[in-house]
């Protein structure tokens, strides 16, 4: 099994980020239930804490490792990055 585990649904990243920035499950009793995931996205919003960042999408080598960019003659092109 890889090392690094990669969570899928929103609210084991919501809770991951929270356990990061060291909140713990009783912070999060205060705006609700532990098993919903709007009781984590409140805890981080209060504390004003970007949620937006832990959306994840399927994302495909493309979008991985190339950006989109205008070349001078106005075509778009793309451009490793590196």
């Amino acid at each position: 099994m890889a090392a690094d585990t990669h969570y899928y649904r929103r609210i084991d990243r919501l809770k991951a980020r929270a356990i990061e920035l060291g909140f713990t499950n009783d912070d999060a009793k205060e705006f609700g239930k532990l098993s919903k995931t709007a009781t984590w996205e409140a805890l981080l919003n209060f504390y004003e804490v970007d949620t937006d960042a832990l959306t994840v999408g399927h994302k495909s080598p493309d979008t991985i490792e190339y950006t989109p960019i205008v070349s001078g003659s106005g075509q778009n092109v793309l451009k490793k990055i590196s």
